[in-house]
């Protein structure tokens, strides 16, 4: 009988040993979440129109990783998403947001197929950030958050569809350490016959030596279309080559230099035609970073974008600035439609890019004018200098920028204009408080006759405190100031980077967003945030004003 009792307990032990590592061959996570909004409008004299919305959903995603071996893994992301206001689930929809097949080929080199994320250099490809904040509050950023989530906003990383590969080359005991290769080919889009739209692809591959000295790479991006995926008429295709480079600080006295400089060119085939058009042009970024003074993080740069160096996964802008919300479409009895502002930015149901393409999209010049493209922005040319002091103060952090820029050759005349940036940002944190604040000024400037003037200036504010009253409840608040004045001209530009629509426009408008509210903590995983919005938009034209009242819960598992 003993016998037969320890032979069981090691059958047991042994059938659960299985059962665990079989286990291990299948992992779920995921994310769910619920948000219901109601906003009130209050705008003079407006008997037509509705003046309240209320609007929200709830959604699970739920992630499955497959490992059929222990070199490859299977991932997908499944989501079901109910709007409220459904009837009886009629607003339900199901979708896969993810599914990507990864792996090891012979412990050396690394595969990605499916949904990828990819970014390579600031010049080459780079999802460049938001232009609506600068030091964004709590209450914002978590909102933020869900945006780009939603989006696939990663970073700085583009989501795309295709294959990469990665691998490296190692060289022990050698000034030359290591060669890093990425190699990556995605389906940019598929042809239309109805649009005379043909295949599309994006390929690069990235070369990184890693050395003593420092790190170097050598990347080339390429998009391009498919001959012959339809009845052709034109066919479109975008080279950037870029070489960047990092020298550590240790052999140059405390200053770490780095650099980037390439070139792009850019064709488009006209095959009924017989035409090629093309242009290129060049690019160089220069600059070094140091600690050695007063214990500052300090950064000095000097750029020149030439006005035709064309990279699309560089030069993109995250909002469409275009988009109009359905939330309050038309106001007033003269049915004028609602300009956008912050709070449909961060809260309804706006358009942001996940996806670039061959063109410069339109943008906003309140909000960024400077270099709305990100640092790659074409026609560009001048200096920035950061500065940043970890602890001024314990648990003080301050960060000032400072920018000076122009164009290189002027848009629609021969006058160019001028751009200074000035930005400040501050985060302290004293026991139970938290403080944030942020503040970006802009002034853009061109001189001429009266036709050439452009006198353009804009301001953004943000600020926050958040107060820890007890360990699982946090109050917490934000305000978001954003106001502008002047002219500017808002510019349309082709495939070929000429602008071909100059829209004169003035500028006259203050927005305020503040926000309050309480967030309670279920442990590591869950929070539940209730929230109270005051927002107010006046401009030359119209003013009007939107409180909203917002509950959110949000689970990862």
């Amino acid at each position: 009988m003993k016998h037969l009792l320890s032979i069981g307990i090691f059958l047991f032990c042994s059938y659960f040993s299985i059962a665990q590592e079989r286990l291990k061959k299948v992992e779920f996570y995921g994310k769910a979440r619920t948000n219901l909004l109601h906003q009130n409008l209050n705008v003079e004299v407006d008997t037509t129109n509705p003046n309240k919305a209320n609007y929200g959903h709830s959604l699970i995603d739920l992630g499955i990783l497959i490992r059929p071996s222990n070199s490859t893994e299977i991932i997908t992301d499944l989501r079901i998403r109910n709007e409220h206001g459904g009837f009886f689930g009629g607003a339900v929809t199901f979708g896969v947001r993810r599914l990507t097949l990864k792996g090891i080929i012979d412990d050396k080199i690394r595969y990605n197929i499916g949904d990828i994320d990819l970014k390579i250099t600031p010049y080459t490809l780079h999802n460049n950030s938001y232009q609506t904040e600068v030091n964004e509050a709590t209450i914002f950023s978590n909102q933020r958050s869900l945006i780009s989530y939603e989006n696939y906003f990663k970073e700085n990383y583009w989501r795309q569809q295709g294959a990469q590969l990665e691998f490296a080359l190692v060289y022990p005991n050698s000034k030359l350490q290591e060669i890093d290769f990425n190699i990556f080919t995605t389906r940019h889009n598929t042809a239309v016959a109805a649009s005379s739209t043909p295949e599309r692809l994006f390929s690069g591959f990235s070369v990184v030596p890693k050395t003593l000295l420092g790190n170097f790479g050598i990347h080339t991006v390429y998009l391009y279309d498919l001959k012959n995926t339809i009845n052709d008429i034109q066919l479109f295709s975008n080279r950037a080559h870029t070489l960047s480079g990092t020298l550590n600080k240790e052999f140059f006295k405390n200053y770490n230099f780095f650099f980037e400089t390439g070139y792009s060119k850019t064709k488009i085939e006209d095959l009924i035609s017989n035409d090629l058009n093309e242009i290129e042009d060049y690019f160089w970024n220069i600059g070094f970073k140091t600690q050695k003074f007063w214990g500052l993080d300090i950064q000095l740069n000097a750029l020149n974008n030439g006005a035709y160096y064309r990279a699309p996964g560089a030069q993109n802008i995250r909002l469409n600035y275009l988009t109009q919300s359905g939330v309050f479409n038309l106001i007033s009895n003269d049915q004028v439609q609602r300009p956008m502002g912050i709070l449909d930015y961060l809260y309804n149901d706006v358009n942001y890019f996940n996806q670039f393409d061959e063109s410069l999209d339109a943008y906003n010049p309140i909000f960024n004018n400077t270099m709305p493209y990100g640092q790659a922005t074409p026609n560009r040319k001048g200096l920035s200098l950061q500065l940043t002091k970890k602890q001024l103060l314990e648990g003080l952090t301050l960060n000032l920028n400072g920018h000076m820029f122009s164009e290189i050759i002027g848009v629609g005349t021969e006058e160019i204009k001028t751009f200074k940036v000035y930005q400040s940002s501050l985060n302290y944190k004293y026991n139970r408080f938290t403080i944030k604040f942020g503040v970006k000024h802009e002034k853009t400037k061109r001189d001429g006759a009266n036709f050439e003037k452009i006198d353009l200036w804009s301001r953004q504010i943000d600020g926050g405190l958040d107060i820890k009253l007890m360990n699982d409840l946090d109050f917490i608040s934000g305000i978001k100031i954003h106001e502008a004045s002047g002219n500017e001209l808002l510019l349309d530009y082709d495939i070929l980077n000429n602008p071909f629509i100059m829209t004169p426009t003035f500028y006259n408008m203050k927005q305020v967003l503040s926000a309050f509210g309480l967030r309670l903590s279920f442990g590591s995983h869950s929070t539940l945030t209730t929230s109270y919005n005051i927002y107010s938009y006046e401009d030359s034209n119209i003013d009007y004003s939107i409180n909203q009242f917002q509950i959110l819960y949000k689970l990862n598992f």
